[in-house]
């Protein structure tokens, strides 16, 4: 189980690192910016754990 999870967790940062690499140059400031970020994984978070579940 821990490996499905792993595996899933790297197909969801590889899509975020291409999402995240387009969304910074739109943010001008860092803070909104990691304010996205932090919603960004509550949400994979949660929809990770209703995928194990």
């Amino acid at each position: 189980m821990e490996k499905k999870q792993q595996c899933g967790q790297d197909i969801l940062r590889s899509l975020l690192s291409k999402r995240t690499s387009i969304d910074v140059s739109s943010y001008e400031t860092p803070s909104v910016y990691l304010d996205m970020d932090q919603i960004v994984h509550k949400t994979l978070n949660s929809t990770i754990l209703s995928i194990e579940f």
